[in-house]
């Protein structure tokens, strides 16, 4: 059964015909001042309670050779967990993710890095990969309701590996949303899904991105779970 999963992952159920970004085809045209990135994530941890994280960063565009360089640091966080991860919010609102910057762009806006954005398509195949050899790893249990549950938490993994990725336009969206969705099977004959969806909304003015969204859909036999991301670049 572990090789039907493998051989998903070379042969996805369907995929989106936008799923890999298009540019646009236009040159952004940065602010020289100072811009505020806003980036919230809100995930899904059980039927009716969720985990938000909400991080603002003070950025600014510089040009370079091959485009620009966005330049970033943190200057707020916010956390809104349940009573019972208050110690973990804290932790979290405790941490620096200025790190991520500098991020370089090329001329239309789109992050030129692999590693931190990679194309859709290559995200979530990869994610369900390493998915999958979680899986093979371990000792397959012989109670179907264990069996559901080791392969709904690998899934949740999935879906946190895409989330640990920023989408490749996501500072000069693309035009129109997209969709990728990929299935496997899944030991024990159980069947999985793992969808993104992204739409995002640029300035007239500059091309850069002024709000975006990304959802990331996880199933495994009828039990669904949702990651939502949100993001806003602003004047400040």
């Amino acid at each position: 059964m572990l090789a039907l999963a493998a051989a998903a992952i070379a042969a996805p159920a369907w995929t989106a015909a936008l799923a890999r970004p298009v540019s646009t085809g236009r040159i952004i045209s940065p602010p020289s001042g100072m811009m505020r990135y806003t980036r919230t994530a809100i995930r899904q941890l059980g039927q009716h309670e969720t985990l938000q994280v909400t991080r603002s960063f003070d950025v600014d565009f510089r040009s370079f050779e091959h485009g620009f360089m966005l330049h970033g640091q943190q200057v707020a966080a916010r956390v809104e967990a349940p009573e019972a991860l208050r110690s973990f919010g804290r932790l979290e609102e405790a941490r620096d993710e200025s790190a991520l910057f500098p991020i370089a762009l090329n001329a239309y806006g789109q992050i030129l890095s692999s590693d931190l954005a990679p194309l859709e398509n290559d995200g979530v195949a990869a994610a369900i990969a390493e998915a999958v050899e979680i899986l093979r790893q371990q000792q397959l249990p012989q109670d179907e309701r264990a069996q559901l549950a080791s392969s709904i938490a690998a899934m949740q993994r999935a879906a946190q590996r895409v989330i640990a990725h920023l989408p490749t336009d996501i500072f000069a969206p693309s035009a129109g949303p997209r969709v990728v969705e990929q299935a496997l099977a899944l030991p024990g004959g159980m069947a999985g899904r793992l969808e993104t969806r992204f739409a995002g909304e640029s300035d007239f003015a500059t091309g850069l991105m002024r709000s975006a969204t990304r959802e990331i859909v996880t199933e495994v036999e009828g039990s669904t779970r949702r990651a939502h991301e949100r993001w806003s670049l602003t004047a400040i």
